[in-house]
């Protein structure tokens, strides 16, 4: 009969949300220390830590696992503060 199927309307909330969640992490993201921008970005891309931290320049894996926590804690706290985010949940 040559009519489409509409996803429901939860599944256009759902993708919303998750856009606004992407838009929220890339904005803050981008407030970030450049250090901290690129440690999180290999991160989330799945290089290797001992990677990330002979690339980036960090003395020791064990500095690059202090500064890969206090950068994601300081990305969360950050997202968490935003109006944004306060309506997301």
């Amino acid at each position: 009969d040559g009519t489409e199927e509409l996803p429901d309307d939860k599944s256009f909330v759902d993708d919303d949300e998750q856009k606004q969640r992407q838009r929220l992490l890339v904005k803050h993201l981008g407030n970030m220390g450049e250090k901290c921008q690129q440690l999180i970005r290999h991160y989330f891309e799945g290089m290797p830590g001992e990677q990330i931290s002979s690339e980036l320049g960090f003395s020791s894996y064990e500095y690059y696992r202090v500064a890969k926590n206090r950068c994601i804690e300081n990305l969360k706290k950050m997202i968490h503060a935003d109006p944004v985010f306060k309506e997301l949940i």
